[in-house]
């Protein structure tokens, strides 16, 4: 018998894959900070401070949230 034929340009997991926490915590930087993007236009049509404000916020909470993931990266904690 023939062994089984493989397809060029498979997809492999390699040893240097981001950890599932590295993702996650990439995510929901990601996440928040598309909220708050999006709070801070809301007010801006709706003449809201507080929504702009509270947008504000949110993306300034979504930098730390990414820097601490770039001092994980580095730091190789993944």
């Amino acid at each position: 018998m023939a062994a089984p034929a493989q397809a060029s340009g498979a997809f492999s997991l390699s040893a240097s894959a981001l950890p599932v926490a590295a993702i996650a915590g990439r995510l929901k930087a990601d996440a928040k900070d598309f909220e708050g993007k999006t709070q801070e236009s809301i007010g801006n049509v709706i003449g809201s401070q507080g929504d702009r404000i509270a947008g504000k916020a949110k993306q300034a909470e979504a930098k730390v949230r990414n820097a601490v993931e770039d001092v994980k990266d580095k730091a190789g904690m993944g």
